[in-house]
């Protein structure tokens, strides 16, 4: 059995992820943090003292890290990004948590229940934030946004009374039964992009670090969308099928095609023409001293041209406003 420590945001019980021994940090896998992650050690002491919102906003993070089977890194720019983003709406809330149910729904007709009894060695670790529900119900809150059982209870009579689940009572949490009109509608949700992730395809390199995480980044997370760039997913597969496959699951693309002058970014070029093959919006961004290079077949595409991360952020965010309209986490 491996190694058991505390989760860093919610202080309960978590397992240690071997990987990131040796590291300025911890890496874990927490039930009530919506799964495994890395988080630095500013980054640990700033969520010491945070309020809860803040730790909801880095837990759905988490959790949306972790449906596409990618282990999230949380820096202190992490939790900074994520400051000024509102918590989703309550029906985005329920569709997530009707997600969790149907994935842990083994066979039709199956009831999920014991989420109030508590199966954790410490007894310490029962009570969460006030919370009567035992260990069992940590992902309900992970994956819903929540603090407290009241309102996963309310999210859950959300769902019933749209006929996606069936409830029994029992306390504090009730006990549920995945109905087909639940199944319906998760298919529909994952066909519509339910986790709107925004896929990323710009130069890699160290000076543009910068552009990325105060501008790319800075304007989709604030738009209420979920930036990935594949070189931070961890995976072990062919780079391509991973680009692809992230490609297929996402919202829409940002192509940023600055570079080196004479190096035009042809990976950029591949993966915009594969998300124009499946439909899907494309946004053309460029450095404005680098804008004479872009490839004559796609100079015709209305491109953002920028100065600086500030412009380029504002830029981005006019454009994703007017093309997509805001996504579930919006700017406050």
């Amino acid at each position: 059995m491996g190694e058991f420590t505390n989760c860093p945001i919610w202080n309960t019980e978590a397992s240690v992820l071997e990987e990131y021994r040796g590291r300025d940090g911890v890496g874990v896998d927490s039930p009530r943090a919506g799964g495994r992650y890395f988080i630095s050690g500013s980054a640990a002491s700033m969520l010491r003292g945070a309020e809860d919102e803040i730790r909801v906003k880095v837990t759905h993070e988490i959790v949306g890290h972790n449906i596409l089977s990618s282990t999230p890194e949380i820096m202190t720019t992490t939790i900074n990004g994520l400051a000024d983003v509102r918590g989703a709406r309550p029906q985005d809330r329920a569709n997530r948590l009707l997600n969790y149910l149907v994935r842990e729904t083994k066979h039709l007709g199956q009831s999920l229940d014991r989420f109030s009894e508590a199966d954790v060695r410490s007894k310490d670790n029962v009570t969460v934030f006030g919370s009567r529900a035992g260990s069992r119900s940590w992902p309900l809150f992970a994956w819903s946004d929540s603090t407290h059982e009241e309102e996963i209870v309310f999210l859950l009579e959300m769902l019933a009374e749209r006929g996606a689940v069936r409830l029994s009572k029992q306390s504090p949490i009730p006990d549920v039964v995945v109905l087909p009109k639940g199944y319906d509608l998760v298919g529909s949700s994952q066909g519509e992009n339910q986790f709107d992730q925004t896929f990323v395809a710009m130069w890699f390199d160290s000076s543009m670090s910068d552009a990325y995480e105060h501008g790319i980044e800075a304007a989709i997370r604030e738009c209420g969308y979920r930036p990935l760039r594949i070189d931070q997913k961890e995976h072990i597969n062919k780079i391509d099928d991973e680009i692809i496959a992230e490609i297929r699951r996402s919202r829409f693309l940002v192509a940023d095609f600055t570079s080196d002058k004479g190096s035009p970014r042809g990976g950029v070029y591949f993966e915009a023409g594969f998300a124009l093959a499946l439909d899907k919006p494309v946004i053309w961004c460029c450095r404005s001293d680098l804008i004479e290079y872009v490839h004559f077949d796609t100079r015709q595409f209305n491109h953002i041209v920028w100065s600086e991360p500030a412009d380029l952020k504002e830029k981005l965010k006019n454009r994703i406003g007017a093309i997509l309209g805001r996504g579930p986490f919006r700017q406050t």
